[in-house]
């Protein structure tokens, strides 16, 4: 559970802040509003799709038997999209494969690029205008210029990154995967267990999470103090 839990957490950060960065920069860049509107409304979608729903669009239309990725290697293997014959891929309970599995949910991983947008665009534009005289390409702008101006962003979704990642059952326990239980998902089985529910399991459970992100919150609480009164501390 723990090498689960942790699995979760690395890959969420990474794409709850890599991709994100990335595609809020190219809008940024991109030079006709309509098209910066049109990408940003379509980027913008997914976010407005209730969460179960998209669960079962992933379980059922992609992951499924008859679902999108099966389709596809049945094609490969068999010329068509259904055969008698191809054994479709478990994406869900193979062991193997169930964790990458989930982390195909969340893409194309561009969940808050809302907020790196909005830090970017907030720049002041004389910052662009030295790099324009200076001959500054786009990657080192980006890379000297907006990232270290968008750590506060940065920053806040790193941490509340942290807290959704630990405390996602809904992506393990909705969708019945094997191999790919964690912490947060054992502590509800076993406080819904109806037949036999372990109360104190859960609450030991409950325990472990709040102190998995408890040094989180407290290191964005000094950093933030830190950042408020400079020198004064």
């Amino acid at each position: 559970m723990f090498g689960n839990t942790m699995f979760f957490l690395v890959f969420d950060l990474f794409f709850g802040i890599i991709p994100p960065i990335f595609f809020a920069f190219c809008l940024s860049i991109i030079k006709s509003k309509k098209l910066s509107g049109v990408l940003r409304a379509l980027m913008f979608i997914p976010a407005i799709v209730p969460g179960i729903a998209t669960l079962l669009i992933w379980k059922v239309g992609i992951f499924g038997d008859s679902g999108i990725l099966n389709q596809i290697v049945c094609l490969f293997k068999t010329g068509h999209t259904y055969s008698d014959t191809y054994v479709p891929i478990a994406f869900l309970h193979d062991e193997k494969i169930s964790r990458w599995s989930l982390l195909l949910m969340g893409f194309p991983y561009v969940g808050g690029y809302l907020i790196f947008y909005g830090g970017i665009m907030n720049i002041p534009k004389e910052y662009d205008e030295a790099c324009q005289l200076e001959g500054l390409g786009v990657v080192k702008r980006f890379l000297s210029i907006d990232i270290p101006l968008i750590k506060p962003q940065i920053k806040y979704i790193f941490v509340m990154g942290i807290l959704n990642s630990v405390q996602n059952y809904e992506r393990t326990y909705m969708l019945g995967s094997s191999g790919t239980r964690t912490f947060v998902e054992s502590m509800y089985r076993q406080m819904k267990d109806v037949a036999n529910p372990n109360y104190g399991l859960a609450s030991a459970y409950a325990t472990l999470i709040f102190v998995m992100l408890l040094f989180p919150v407290l290191w964005n609480f000094r950093k933030t103090k830190k950042d408020t009164l400079g020198d004064m501390l």
